[in-house]
């Protein structure tokens, strides 16, 4: 009987962790990315960013996952890395070179970016950016967990 009580305490100890609460999301979203990248929802907005080096680009859509025209020039956030301080970030308003055309998304002329020096190279970090479009603002929180 001791046994048996003992491996109970075992278990619940071990598995304490299972259940504890983190109050960070780093779950991918449940929808795919129109465009392949992370996708999060930040209502009214769902907002993705597509990562091609030190350059992060941001893309806003609506609940719906429909294009939505940008008026702000620039969008402001904060990343943080592992063990560093949280650095301010600016995100830009840039036009595609080439529209692109995203069935059932519409068509995207412009996107938002920002370089971020030596966010391909980390396995983890977390990223909020304040959006903004036309009188509606909300908060786009990325937290990435790229350990495989």
């Amino acid at each position: 009987m001791k046994r048996y009580i003992l491996l109970l305490i075992i278990g619940a100890v071990i598995s304490n962790g299972v259940f504890s609460d983190d109050t960070c999301n780093h779950e991918a979203s449940v929808e795919a990315a129109p465009q392949g990248g992370s996708l999060r929802d930040a209502p009214p907005f769902k907002s993705e960013i597509k990562i091609d080096g030190n350059i992060v680009k941001l893309y806003i859509y609506d609940q719906k996952l429909k294009a939505v025209k940008y008026d702000k020039d620039t969008l402001s956030g904060f990343v943080q890395f592992p063990r560093q301080e949280k650095k301010s970030i600016s995100f830009k308003r840039i036009a595609e070179l080439k529209p692109i055309t995203i069935k059932n998304v519409g068509t995207i002329t412009e996107r938002y970016e920002a370089s971020i020096p030596g966010i391909n190279k980390v396995h983890r970090y977390d990223m909020h950016v304040n959006l903004a479009v036309g009188d509606k603002t909300a908060r786009a929180d990325f937290g990435v967990d790229n350990i495989h």
